[in-house]
């Protein structure tokens, strides 16, 4: 599992511990991350409850491509989502609306 594979756990964990920011939440992101190991993860968010998987197993709403190295940047605070955007460091398919409000779903990986 690569280091983003981790992350992603964590922020999944973080996200379990305060359901009530998924409330009514129904979605699931799929991240693409390209490197000399590339991985493909997926969080699937469910009614109060979200899970993890390595691969694909659902369609995506909402797909983010990036390295490894920009995923860790942005979890940790370091890098913006609007900054990565706009500088080509992340690209985006699909529900916009998800790609925003995922910047609240990592700013609880963030509090930990």
């Amino acid at each position: 599992m690569l280091e983003a594979g981790r992350i992603l756990q964590q922020m999944n964990e973080a996200i379990n511990e305060k359901s009530s920011i998924i409330k009514d939440m129904d979605a699931v992101y799929q991240f693409n991350f390209k490197n000399s190991d590339s991985a493909t993860y997926q969080l699937v968010i469910r009614e109060e409850n979200s899970f993890v998987i390595e691969g694909i197993a659902e369609k995506a709403d909402c797909t983010l491509h990036m390295k490894t190295e920009h995923f860790t940047y942005l979890a940790t605070g370091k890098l913006s989502g609007t900054k990565a955007f706009l500088s080509g460091k992340l690209k985006v398919e699909g529900d916009m609306r998800l790609a925003i409000r995922l910047q609240d779903l990592i700013s609880l990986y963030n509090k930990q």
